[in-house]
């Protein structure tokens, strides 16, 4: 098997299976969700991988993979309930936003561009690039702005790069990035309503 296709499964197994000893070791919620959790984003990799066996040309099993990746570092940092004294958490908040954040532009990225891998309209590229900048812009100011909250009390988790300590502050920018991505996901429902219109796509069809 080629290296793209067996570097990709081994990172993810591996990722994997520090997720699930640290969710035994030391997670607080419940052991169905973390089961289900850690199963949902493995699928992800499996499926890239059978993606790019029945389909080597096609860029579509990285992006799964990447989907696996960031799943997992959101469940290490919130899935899990890891407590937030515990040695090195921070560096789980560190990777667990972007981690959570970034799934978004990456759903967008493998509903646009399946089965190939490539988004070959041009609005549809500008959507998922403008979701990726906001997803990174979001995850580094709820990192440095990241305040405890009583929703996740005993496992918020620190940050590493807290500079502003103001829970309101925290909340309001969280809030403002869920509507800015609901936003985004629904500007993608249109122009994949437009593309299910399109007579080229029927004549395709």
């Amino acid at each position: 098997m080629k290296v793209r296709t067996v570097a990709p499964l081994t990172v993810c197994i591996v990722a994997g299976a520090v997720d699930g000893w640290l969710g035994v070791a030391y997670g607080q919620a419940p052991g169905t969700e973390r089961a289900v959790g850690l199963t949902l984003e493995l699928l992800f990799a499996v499926s890239g991988t059978a993606a790019h066996l029945l389909r080597p040309r096609s860029r579509i099993d990285l992006a799964l993979s990447a989907m696996c990746l960031a799943g997992i570092a959101s469940d290490v940092n919130i899935g899990l309930q890891l407590p937030s004294e515990l040695p090195d958490r921070s560096l789980t908040v560190l990777l667990g936003v972007p981690g959570l954040w970034l799934q978004i532009p990456i759903v967008f990225h493998l509903i646009l561009a399946y089965p190939t891998g490539r988004i070959d309209r041009r609005g549809e590229r500008l959507l998922v690039r403008a979701a990726t900048v906001a997803a990174v812009l979001f995850s580094v100011l709820l990192l440095v702005t990241k305040t405890p909250v009583p929703l996740c009390a005993g496992w918020c988790g620190p940050s590493p790069v807290q500079l502003v300590d103001d829970p309101e502050l925290y909340l309001g920018l969280r809030g403002t990035a869920l509507v800015i991505m609901l936003g985004f996901a629904a500007a993608g429902l249109i122009l994949l309503v437009r593309r299910e219109r399109d007579p080229r796509e029927v004549r395709r069809s």
